[in-house]
């Protein structure tokens, strides 16, 4: 809403100085040079905005990837002990053992 106003005013004031006859040799420099300013600012803002943003930590989400990390390594220790016996024999101990 702030940068309607903005717009707005600015339009409202360029419209005055119209009417007035002042600075009609001049104004689409000055609407130039304002609209730069304008972005400038508006770039600026967003970049302090975005640098502020505190970084969220959600602990219910770490606990559920730890979880699943857990569940996901749960069998391979038997798998991996497994697969040895086949390619080596029965003999070969796990990394458990």
């Amino acid at each position: 809403m702030n940068t309607v106003g903005t717009l707005i005013g600015a339009v409202a004031g360029l419209v005055w100085l119209r009417a007035r006859g002042r600075g009609e040799h001049r104004w689409w420099r000055d609407a130039a040079r304002g609209t730069g300013i304008a972005c400038a600012g508006l770039l600026a803002l967003a970049d302090v905005v975005h640098a502020s943003s505190p970084e969220t930590y959600d602990a219910v989400a770490v606990q559920h990837r730890q979880e699943a990390a857990a569940k996901a390594s749960a069998g391979s220790s038997e798998w991996i002990t497994g697969a040895a016996q086949s390619v080596f024999g029965q003999g070969t101990r796990g990394p458990a053992d």
